[in-house]
């Protein structure tokens, strides 16, 4: 982290992801990082954290059902920056369960049967 720091001049942003009370981890991105490079270095931490972790584990499938927070603010939008979300150093970043919105069927859809 503080090798990170020095080495692109402070341009760095601290952040703590909470998995639970006891269980929290150290990441360091630069302070121009997307959400996408974000959930990136939160699967490198993750899996180093978690040598027993299978080599199946589908990483798509967490993205899908979970997206990272920092306090209330959801980090839906994997193109914006951290700081447009107004993350800074020391921010605690956890795990919150993604709100789906369902797609609007189209007509005449097989599910959408006519009866007569």
């Amino acid at each position: 982290s503080s090798g990170i720091n020095a080495e692109y001049g402070g341009h760095v942003i601290n952040i703590t992801l909470a998995r639970s009370e006891d269980n929290k981890i150290k990441l360091s991105v630069l302070h121009n990082a997307r959400v996408s490079d974000l959930q990136r270095i939160v699967t490198k931490a993750i899996k180093r954290s978690n040598p027993d972790l299978p080599k199946s584990y589908s990483w798509r499938s967490l993205w899908k059902r979970y997206c990272l927070a920092c306090g209330s603010t959801r980090l839906t939008d994997h193109n914006t920056l951290l700081v447009h979300y107004g993350i800074k150093n020391n921010a605690l970043v956890k795990f919150v369960k993604r709100i789906r919105t369902r797609r609007k069927r189209r007509q005449g859809s097989k599910t959408q049967k006519s009866r007569n």
